[in-house]
């Protein structure tokens, strides 16, 4: 038997290489389009998918009523007068107009704890939250709302205010206006004469692997509580929702398909731009089991995963629904050229398995 020649062997690998390639590009460009969505989805918590400032006083009644969490620090300044008590003794009165806290950074100690409350008259109220910080409810049934943060790094939760009226309790913390050494715990008045300025950021200790939280309580208020006082747009940006239950998904303006609605799921869209319309925590969340929050907006977006499925129709998809008329031509080019290139590899194999294991 005559030898196979070594220009036909390396046309058969050559062969091989390039239809393994086309179908691999095939697969990658099967990915779903960029589609125009639009989302409202009712979840347990909701990660910022970037720096979002949250607007907590846009109605009389959405007062904020306390601020509490772990490894905070920052000052309240513009006091006339402040009430301390430390490690329970006796009451004394400061004469500093500003109270600055520092959390103990040691992360071999405890974490300190701050607890704030405010009283009387309320100016504005803002909380900047960077990327990354995942944001739930954490009312009860029958209790006031709550929003809970998720710390993921250092100053990525920050939380501005004014007040008439502040108290404050605390534990393993440093005051320098009261004494160098760190007091295990406390409690403090402060009243202004006008309103009290307060700044309080998340730790600089690391964080836990779970976070660390923070707890922000609002008097009560009936129906949705609202979070955002006017749109928000970003770009290149992954939303994230968690245990999210029957979301309401349009992709070009159509209802999406294959939407799972029978039990909670974790819901990630990418976009390549997003505009988060509306963030706000759900009233009455004893009627839906678990405290969640609801968010609603539109973007473009590349993918669209529930559980990791894909809810975006791929580029197959997308022929396959086409009317008949148009689709047939494009399924006949698309099997007339997988067919070329099936037999192409059949017959490149065939030289190839010749060429191994020759025929005695």
């Amino acid at each position: 038997m005559s030898a196979i020649p070594k220009s036909s062997i390396w046309w058969s690998w050559g062969i091989l290489a390039f239809v393994c390639a086309a179908f691999g590009l095939a697969y990658a460009r099967n990915a779903p389009s960029s589609k125009d969505v639009t989302f409202d989805v009712v979840c347990e918590s909701f990660v910022s998918p970037g720096y979002l400032t949250l607007h907590l006083k846009q109605d009389p009644t959405t007062e904020l009523a306390s601020v509490s969490g772990y490894d905070l620090y920052g000052s309240i300044s513009g006091a006339s007068s402040i009430s301390f008590v430390r490690d329970h003794e006796k009451a004394v009165s400061l004469r500093s107009s500003m109270m600055t806290l520092r959390a103990d950074e040691d992360k071999n100690h405890l974490r300190s704890y701050l607890n704030l409350t405010r009283q009387g008259t309320i100016g504005g109220i803002a909380l900047d939250v960077e990327p990354g910080v995942v944001l739930s409810s954490a009312g009860s049934p029958g209790e006031a709302p709550a929003l809970a943060l998720v710390s993921r790094a250092r100053n990525d939760v920050k939380l501005t205010m004014s007040s008439k009226q502040i108290s404050v309790d605390g534990g393993r913390y440093t005051i320098p206006d009261v004494q160098r050494d760190q007091i295990e715990s406390f409690q403090a008045t402060l009243e202004g004469k006008d309103l009290l300025s307060v700044q309080i950021r998340s730790g600089d200790r690391p964080p836990d692997p779970g976070g660390s939280p923070v707890r922000l309580a609002f008097k009560t208020y009936q129906g949705n509580l609202p979070l955002l006082n006017s749109p928000k747009t970003l770009q290149r940006v992954s939303l994230t929702f968690d245990r999210a239950l029957n979301p309401y998904l349009q992709v070009e303006k159509k209802s999406a398909e294959g939407v799972t609605s029978d039990r909670k799921t974790d819901l990630v869209i990418e976009c390549e731009s997003a505009t988060v319309d509306s963030i706000a925590i759900v009233g009455d969340p004893e009627k839906r089991e678990a405290a969640t929050l609801h968010i609603k907006g539109r973007g473009r977006a590349k993918s669209m995963r529930q559980d990791g499925n894909q809810l975006l129709p791929t580029r197959l998809h997308e022929i396959l629904d086409k009317p008949v008329a148009e689709r047939t031509g494009w399924l006949i080019l698309l099997c007339g050229l997988a067919a070329v290139l099936l037999k192409a590899a059949d017959h490149a194999l065939g030289i190839l398995l010749d060429w191994a294991i020759p025929k005695g």
